[in-house]
């Protein structure tokens, strides 16, 4: 008789995780500095962020106008089996890219930069593995954004490894360098399931 009620309250604690009931509410929850799932740092004249993007956002924007349950599932299973981070690059609040408006070249190269070549400046690094993206998405925003924003995907579920992550983007465009943020793999777990019912 013990041993089951040892059983139902390990279950009961181990399934109260934290619900959240909008969007909304996750974005915040991903950006409260006390939840480890947003990292900044300053090196030189920019302004580097990284963050976890929960995969209930991803879902929620990739499901928009998608009626069909098959195809809805084939969604959620994908998205389910990757990982996202954001990175954040400004410079005085600003996006990088209005640095080199005035001259088309220069601004042609660091959008393809940004668009192609910075996947092979991106990694994630555990104890013992190296994962590199299988994919990013760059979109340009001509100067309306406070910041260039890149969505970095990675698949094998790294965040389900045990210990810390360090997403590392090695600057070979910009000129700064290494940047590596830890990224804590409980600290991903204990991210709030988003309940919308």
């Amino acid at each position: 008789m013990r041993y089951f009620v040892f059983v139902a309250l390990l279950v009961s604690i181990v399934s109260c995780k934290k619900k959240v009931s909008s969007i909304k509410e996750l974005q915040s929850y991903v950006f409260d500095s006390e939840n480890g799932l947003h990292k900044v740092k300053n090196r030189k004249d920019l302004k580097l962020e990284a963050f976890y993007r929960p995969r209930a956002l991803v879902l929620e924007q990739q499901l928009k106008g998608v009626s069909d349950k098959d195809e809805a599932a084939r969604v959620k299973q994908m998205v389910d089996s990757l990982d996202y981070f954001v990175l954040h690059i400004s410079r005085d609040d600003h996006e990088l890219e209005r640095d080199y408006a005035s001259n088309p070249t220069d601004q042609y190269e660091v959008q393809r930069y940004l668009s192609q070549g910075i996947v092979d400046d991106l990694a994630i690094i555990t104890d013992n593995e190296i994962f590199r993206p299988i994919d990013i998405a760059y979109i340009p925003t001509f100067g309306a954004s406070s910041a260039t924003s890149v969505l970095v995907v990675f698949g094998g579920r790294v965040s389900e490894r045990s210990g810390d992550l360090k997403f590392c983007f090695h600057d070979t465009r910009f000129g700064t360098g290494m940047h590596e943020f830890l990224f804590k793999t409980d600290d991903i777990r204990d991210i709030p399931i988003l309940n919308l019912n």
